[in-house]
């Protein structure tokens, strides 16, 4: 079942990044955008505060806190922020976001709506050929930032300060030839599954292997861009996937082969 919490009241035309930074805190990017590229001064972070929603108290039926949504920062020297993902476990002040469009990572302050430019390097930019969406997915396992470059088609890591944010070591690419979007990494760091964004497919990496191989294959997945795992019991070891409409680039229009979904891949 959907349910339409907020609308974010604004110019921009999209939602990008999602991330929790407390439970039930989420982060939302929100951007201004035409074709794939997007508008420099529209990029924005909001809070959508969902802690105790729900329409009744079990215990006294008593209505409680209806969702909030307020605005973090204005990010006006980025051109096309996506992906976004928290700094570390232990940190819920810290978010570290992806500037497709310049090739480059932000760190935000979520509490003070501060921000800096923390990583800008070669491998995070595109190629002066093909789709210019460059470093995408972002998320944070162990002491490592890994990411998908789509334009490159890099999927790769980089030894980071968990305080800070700051690059301890040379970035390092797992495996090349994926041209992916967002992706979920395993508790161990040790397999990655990435949504390949018009190529109907859900790639999983071997890290330490550094070898790829496509796990499942399907129409549902046309535009698939995010990949999560649940967080019950019952499903810890299945991946959730988004997908939309299928993006024609060249032209800059969208033609849906199916209605926005969620699929379900079960791992084990």
């Amino acid at each position: 079942m959907l349910t339409h919490f907020d609308t974010i009241k604004s110019t921009t035309t999209g939602l990008l990044g999602i991330a929790e930074l407390e439970e039930d805190v989420f982060y939302v990017v929100s951007a201004n955008v035409s074709s794939v590229q997007g508008v420099p001064g529209s990029n924005t972070i909001w809070r959508l505060d969902m802690r105790g929603h729900g329409s009744f108290s079990a215990s006294n039926r008593t209505a409680k806190p209806e969702p909030s949504l307020s605005l973090v920062a204005n990010i006006g020297s980025a051109q096309l922020l996506n992906g976004m993902c928290r700094l570390s476990d232990h940190d819920a002040t810290s978010l570290l976001i992806s500037d497709s469009q310049a090739g480059r990572i932000f760190k935000l302050d979520a509490h003070t709506g501060s921000f800096q430019i923390i990583i800008d390097d070669e491998a995070l930019k595109s190629s002066s050929e093909g789709l210019q969406v460059a470093v995408n997915g972002i998320h944070v396992q162990g002491s490592y930032l890994f990411f998908t470059n789509l334009n490159k088609g890099i999927f790769g890591r980089i030894p980071i300060s968990l305080s800070t944010g700051i690059p301890t070591g040379p970035v390092e690419v797992i495996v090349q030839g994926v041209q992916g979007d967002d992706f979920a990494v395993s508790t161990d760091g040790k397999t990655a599954w990435i949504a390949m964004n018009g190529q109907n497919r859900l790639v999983e990496v071997d890290i330490p292997a550094r070898s790829a191989r496509v796990v499942a294959e399907s129409s549902y997945l046309a535009s698939a861009s995010a990949v999560s795992f649940g967080r019950t019991l019952l499903d810890r070891d299945s991946l959730y996937i988004s997908s939309a409409g299928v993006l024609d680039a060249t032209i800059g229009t969208s033609n849906t082969v199916t209605g926005g979904i969620v699929a379900r891949v079960d791992l084990v």
